[in-house]
């Protein structure tokens, strides 16, 4: 999953604009964003403390397929 998530996004183009991933949650660097999260998740992978940071990388990656679908 997490191989699969790395992929999609290094082939994506990165917004440079704040994403919000729900309307109290907005990631203001989706890059600063994406490289602390995965780092945290190369360092314990397996951890039960890092299922919040795979459901955010979840959400942002369907956020972002959803824009690409369904351009404003």
């Amino acid at each position: 999953m997490i191989q699969e998530l790395k992929d999609y996004f290094n082939s994506i183009e990165i917004p440079k604009e704040p994403v919000y991933l729900d309307p109290s949650a907005r990631i203001n660097d989706v890059g600063l964003f994406l490289k602390s999260h995965f780092k945290a998740l190369e360092e314990n992978p397996d951890s039960k403390v890092n299922e919040p940071i795979k459901s955010r990388l979840v959400k942002l990656k369907e956020i972002l397929e959803q824009k690409a679908e369904y351009p404003l």
